[in-house]
């Protein structure tokens, strides 16, 4: 299988998990400087950071 070179950014993933995330969790999701925050109906709260590893 031929590998195609390409380059993701961290801009279409934290999209792509926003996304995935409408509808599956009850949560008010948001991004903040590059880091999605889930706040749930319960009242907690996560922040998904997404940073490239060199």
């Amino acid at each position: 299988m031929e590998q195609k070179k390409y380059e993701v950014t961290k801009e279409q993933i934290l999209l792509d998990l926003k996304l995935l995330t409408d509808g599956i969790f009850e949560a008010d999701v948001k991004e903040e400087d590059g880091t999605l925050v889930l706040v749930f109906t319960n009242g907690q709260t996560f922040r998904i950071l997404v940073e490239p590893q060199p």
